[in-house]
């Protein structure tokens, strides 16, 4: 049954369409947001959707196979950037396969809940490789470790433009999670990272050794895991030096006249954050000293909220 479900005209407004045909109704072309099934897609009714089509998501139901045409038709579209693909048979992963690489323009891509599987998985590593994905949601799809270490393998390759990767309520364990640590050394633009529910998974020494080079990662949900309370402290304490700007310490080329303001941009209530960064760049203590002192007096009058402005008096 061809069915469709709700459109947007923008990111606020939604109004309700519930089990209409998609022929039958006009969509505005500046319709941005659609949900669409169960039903499959033909290049006919692609060829219907609004040109300003920014978010798609579409469930296939139960339909045994894609036309792989018509998905190809879809990652041509413009303005399509997010899409949220549910699917029941496995064989569509190979169609998925074929057809990701069409998908220059695709920055999100959400996946959950399609029991891809370990096999799944590997066959899609090298498509995800070719695209310009930012976000992969892979959420309650049955991945195991095997599946982990090919994860890995996109991770760290150099291609991987990822800053978002949710593998949230797995079956991956430590072996799964090792090979995902060491991966993250490697990485240079993952943002946020998200490991939970994975019940079995208790290497977090992995993850605190990974996270000593690893610069990028700020956000990583650990929470439903079988992890030490220490070592997510541990965990924690290198992510908030990371959102503090712990990444510029890899670029020599920075200015020393630029430090004090990178300092007061990136100043928190964690003295640890600025004691880190003096200790990587000991010159600037010397140099900086009346800034410092300066900072220090705000900080210890809970003054934090208002950044100390280089230059005032």
């Amino acid at each position: 049954m061809e069915s469709f479900t709700s459109a947007s005209l923008d990111r606020k407004q939604c109004f309700n369409l519930r089990h209409q045909p998609i022929h039958l109704h006009d969509l505005s072309s500046r319709t941005q947001r659609l949900r669409i099934g169960p039903t499959n897609l033909t290049v006919d009714l692609i060829q219907q959707l609004p040109e300003a089509l920014e978010s798609l998501e579409w469930d296939m139901g139960h339909e045994a196979a894609v036309d792989e045409n018509a998905l190809r038709e879809l990652f041509k579209m413009p303005h399509l950037k997010h899409l949220s693909f549910h699917f029941r048979n496995s064989d569509v992963i190979q169609s998925l396969k074929r057809c990701l690489p069409c998908a220059t323009k695709l920055i999100g891509l959400d996946l959950r809940n399609n029991l891809i599987g370990d096999e799944g998985i590997a066959d899609l590593v090298e498509s995800l490789l070719q695209t310009n994905l930012k976000s992969l949601k892979l959420g309650l799809n049955r991945i195991t470790d095997v599946g982990a270490k090919s994860l890995a393998q996109l991770v760290s390759h150099p291609n991987c433009q990822l800053t978002h990767l949710d593998l949230n309520c797995n079956l991956i364990g430590n072996s799964g999670g090792c090979a995902l640590a060491k991966s993250l050394k490697e990485n240079t633009t993952l943002k946020t990272f998200v490991l939970y529910g994975n019940a079995q998974l208790s290497c977090g020494r992995d993850f605190v050794e990974c996270l000593q080079f690893n610069s990028s990662i700020s956000d990583w949900n650990l929470q439903r895991t079988q992890i030490k309370a220490f070592e997510v402290s541990l965990i924690k304490y290198w992510l908030m030096l990371n959102k503090c700007g712990r990444k510029i310490l890899k670029d020599d080329k920075l200015p020393s006249g630029l430090w004090p303001h990178f300092l007061e941009k990136h100043a928190s209530r964690e003295q640890d954050a600025l004691f880190y960064f003096l200790s990587q760049k000991p010159d600037l203590i010397q140099k900086y000293r009346p800034i410092w002192k300066k900072w220090r007096s705000q900080t210890k009058s809970h003054d934090v909220d208002k950044p100390y402005q280089v230059g005032t008096k």
